[in-house]
């Protein structure tokens, strides 16, 4: 992921209902993280949940989002999609005109229970921001950020017991 929260004071770029956990290791991270220097945020999404459909939606100062989860095939799938709009490109034109901010996001995941233990899962998700000011002869970026990307994970759920 290119970066982490939107532009200006905006929030993160991935849904916050998607959010299991987030860590930083500032050094001496773990070694499934390969051969990197320096610090490395780690964040993980929720599981999917298979009990029944659920979402959430949000209306803030500055913009709106909503993400929604269904369970399909008798609960071994599930659909989500969510995502966010903002609307600061018309509050701030109010109080500074020459300046152009705006951002918006998406995240859409399908998962499917292959066996108990075993699931496969494809996670897109993409995100938008702008910073511009206006002048005489046009307007000049001063950050754009576009950004589309997706995964396809299999998880492998191991039981080890002791005899």
């Amino acid at each position: 992921m290119p970066y982490l929260f939107h532009v200006g004071a905006g929030p993160s770029v991935v849904h916050p209902g998607l959010i299991d956990t987030v860590d930083l290791y500032p050094g001496g991270y773990p070694a499934r993280f390969g051969r990197f220097s320096g610090g490395i945020v780690s964040g993980e999404t929720l599981a999917p949940r298979t009990d029944a459909a659920h979402g959430e939606y949000n209306l803030r100062l500055f913009d709106a989002g909503a993400l929604v989860e269904t369970p399909f095939a008798d609960g071994r799938g599930t659909a989500l999609v969510g995502g966010r709009y903002s609307y600061t490109a018309l509050l701030l034109s109010l109080f500074a005109p020459n300046t152009a901010l705006a951002y918006w996001d998406y995240q859409a995941r399908l998962s499917y229970d292959l066996t108990p233990k075993d699931r496969v899962s494809v996670f897109g998700f993409g995100a938008y921001d702008y910073l511009g000011q206006k002048t005489a002869s046009g307007t000049q970026t001063l950050f754009g950020r576009h950004f589309i990307a997706s995964t396809c994970a299999t998880t492998t759920r191991l039981a080890l017991t002791a005899r």
